[in-house]
């Protein structure tokens, strides 16, 4: 987990507090309370416990997500485990888009160029050119930032050869750190465009 959370769940255990048929038909839940009324701890616990089941679930998976988040104790003590209630929520939460998800990556490799998308799942689209003349022969081309699985990963290549050149990707040469490419002549360039995950 890249963040963290001290915002806890009271009452995990669900000591003494009441059932959902019974809290929820309560008065005090569908009317609120009048004044001077006293607060039973069954119905108190319950209120407390779905409050903070609630934030405790938002906090986490801000947490899973690169977020710390506590409540401003200046030494906040990290939850590192939470209850099942919590993890379904945080599972929810988790469809939430944060500033984190909408974060993209960009950098440069050798006339290449790469952007990595995290609100598409961390899709890498990359190109760039071979400035070394292919010559009839195989180049490699390194990508500039690996990708995860090369079985996601799509390249196609265009000749920069003013000729009739023929310029392809060998077959069986896509990999997670780059492929090969050849031509069908004496003389061409060629630049490339790779996308996957």
């Amino acid at each position: 987990m890249a963040g963290q959370t001290n915002i806890a769940q009271v009452n995990p255990t669900l000591a003494n507090q009441d059932g959902d048929s019974t809290y929820q038909g309560d008065a005090r839940t569908t009317s609120g309370y009048t004044s001077g009324q006293t607060v039973p701890s069954p119905w108190l616990n319950k209120f407390v416990y779905q409050m903070s089941t609630l934030l405790q679930a938002l906090a986490w998976s801000l947490a899973q997500k690169g977020y710390t988040v506590n409540d401003g104790s200046a030494s906040p003590v990290e939850v590192i485990s939470v209850s099942s209630a919590v993890s379904t929520l945080a599972a929810m939460f988790a469809n939430l888009v944060t500033a984190a998800d909408m974060a993209f990556t960009h950098g440069s490799g050798s006339n290449s160029q790469w952007i990595k998308v995290g609100f598409l799942n961390n899709l890498i689209i990359q190109w760039g050119s071979v400035l070394t003349d292919i010559n009839g022969g195989t180049v490699n081309v390194t990508f500039p930032t690996a990708f995860a699985n090369a079985a996601d990963v799509s390249v196609q290549v265009s000749t920069l050869s003013s000729t009739d050149r023929i310029t392809f990707v060998v077959n069986g040469s896509i990999s997670t750190t780059g492929f090969q490419v050849s031509n069908n002549g004496s003389s061409g360039f060629a630049t490339w465009f790779a996308i996957g995950y």
